[in-house]
């Protein structure tokens, strides 16, 4: 999901004086899609490299929607001295994935594959779906299928579904260093 998923969010908080960071992850948004495999890893680096050249050391709350929930998990299994909390939007990242080949490249049949199917063609109008009430976000789903156009993009998309292994000991880092752990699930 694209950063500008945190629109509303992001203002809200910027308005009411709140320090806020969003960004776009490698393969999503406007970011990056280099040739790699996307993992929590990849993704844990991303954020701390950020944080870093933005001179960014004071404690922080992160906030991971969907995808996030394993980034957040990564990075704060990897820096726990950097949490303040953790916040999970309707997170993935605690279910037991069992990766037959871990890191797992995709291959240009996969890709071609994946560019002919009903899941791929439907992909953007598909993102209005996952709202309660699409109204505010009209137009999504064309600035996604923008996105969509980019090199890179589907090959982004198909490494982070290959290459997401259980974080069960991720998450065990994070109980054990006694980290706040908040989640928002509904509908």
């Amino acid at each position: 999901v694209p950063s500008y998923i945190w629109d509303s969010t992001y203002y809200a908080a910027q308005q009411r004086g709140y320090g806020v960071l969003r960004y776009d992850v490698y393969g999503r948004g406007y970011s990056d899609n280099p040739d790699v495999a996307y993992d929590g890893a990849l993704y844990s680096e991303q954020l701390h490299e950020l944080l870093e050249a933005l001179k960014i050391t004071n404690k922080i709350n992160l906030v991971g929607l969907s995808y996030g929930g394993r980034i957040i998990s990564a990075f704060a299994a990897q820096y726990p001295n950097r949490i303040q909390n953790l916040i999970y939007v309707d997170p993935a990242g605690f279910e037991t994935i069992n990766a037959a080949e871990y890191p797992a490249m995709v291959t240009d049949e996969e890709i071609q594959a994946f560019k002919q199917s009903e899941s791929y063609k439907t992909m953007a109008s598909g993102q209005l779906g996952d709202f309660y009430d699409a109204t505010p976000f009209t137009g999504w789903d064309k600035k996604y299928e923008s996105m969509m156009k980019y090199k890179g993009f589907v090959r982004a998309l198909l490494s982070t579904r290959k290459n997401s292994p259980s974080m069960e000991n991720e998450q065990i880092r994070i109980a054990n260093a006694g980290l706040p752990v908040f989640c928002i699930w509904g509908d």
